[in-house]
């Protein structure tokens, strides 16, 4: 079931006061003008939500498919990242920057960078193996 705006924004200021801002229910209950048993249960949902998006899988970090990659290139000697790109139908700059290898527009810190399951097996796909090998693919 859907939830609306209204209700995730009330409840995500509810988290924010009680685990960011460290007020009490009580406190954030007189702040938000509700009463302390609703905030409690806003606080509770968010919390779920929160653990919820985090077992999403539907990227996994450019890094584990960088090592990947990198491992798959120095087990087919032959194989190069322009080889690669071409399998893919794509220009090399494009295979280097789903890698990371190179900037993109929004390019994020390294660490924080994740590629979508989808290209991640196109990638591994095109090195001649099977996406199930790349973990979390």
């Amino acid at each position: 079931m859907a939830t609306c705006r209204v209700c995730v924004q009330r409840r995500s200021r509810a988290w924010r006061l009680v685990d960011i801002d460290g007020l009490g229910v009580d406190e954030a209950a007189a702040r938000m003008k509700l009463p302390a048993d609703r905030v409690r249960r806003l606080v509770a949902l968010h919390r779920d939500a929160l653990e919820l998006n985090a077992l999403k899988q539907d990227s996994i970090p450019v890094a584990r498919l960088r090592a990947f990659f990198d491992a798959e290139l120095a087990r087919q000697p032959g194989l190069t990242r322009a080889e690669v790109a071409r399998r893919l139908q794509i220009s090399q700059s494009d295979l280097d920057r789903r890698l990371g290898l190179s900037a993109t527009r929004n390019s994020a810190v390294a660490e924080r960078r994740r590629v979508g399951i989808q290209q991640a097996g196109e990638i591994v796909r095109a090195l001649g193996r099977a996406p199930r090998e790349l973990e979390g693919c």
